[in-house]
């Protein structure tokens, strides 16, 4: 029995075990063992055989798809430290030297999780139902992630109807949050004045 083992180190290892000799004319079965000696997943394996001109082929086991002079596998995907054996049944035809090629091909998916996320704002702005004209005006702002995923760069802006302003005489309110993780709130205080009485 002759035994020959391709690649001597790798992902996928080919191991060849064959008689070392056979008559001419006999049918004779030789294995070529597929292991996935690696701890990942390979996906697309493809085995292929190359057969020698005076070999005549007679069946496999699992069933090949022969091509050209020669037998291919598509195995697919191989779990890690999981083995296939194929089974090759011939013979010789001429008293040659029967010289048999065997090859693998695959691939080691690169994969990565990308996490999702639907980052959504709640802006939340309360005040007094009534002040005393000339009493400052306060005005409570909670904004609110309420998704999930963090929002970078939140701004609030709100712009004042006339007759409003800041304390320092400002018509717009802005309001830096930065970035908001997931269920994060901040809290912002503001106090207005106004210039009359009236609804705002």
């Amino acid at each position: 029995m002759a035994s020959r083992t391709y690649p001597a180190q790798g992902a996928v290892r080919l191991d060849v075990r064959a008689p070392s000799q056979v008559p001419m004319n006999a049918p004779f079965e030789y294995t070529i063992q597929v292991s996935n000696i690696s701890d990942v997943v390979v996906g697309d394996v493809v085995v292929t055989e190359r057969l020698p001109r005076n070999f005549r082929f007679e069946r496999a086991d699992p069933p090949a798809s022969p091509r050209d002079g020669t037998l291919v596998w598509a195995l697919g995907a191989m779990d890690p430290k999981t083995t296939v054996n194929l089974k090759i049944v011939g013979m010789a035809i001429t008293s040659d030297c029967l010289m048999h090629c065997s090859t693998v091909d695959f691939v080691i998916p690169t994969c990565i999780n990308i996490e999702v996320v639907e980052p959504k704002l709640v802006l939340t702005k309360t005040a007094p139902p009534a002040v005393v004209l000339c009493d400052p005006i306060p005005v409570n702002f909670v904004v609110t992630n309420s998704g999930t995923g963090d929002i970078p760069g939140v701004t609030v802006l709100d712009n004042l109807p006339p007759g409003l302003q800041t304390a320092d005489g400002k018509t717009q309110i802005s309001l830096d949050a930065g970035t908001l993780s997931a269920g994060q709130s901040k809290k912002y205080a503001v106090n207005l004045k106004a210039a009359r009485t009236g609804e705002y």
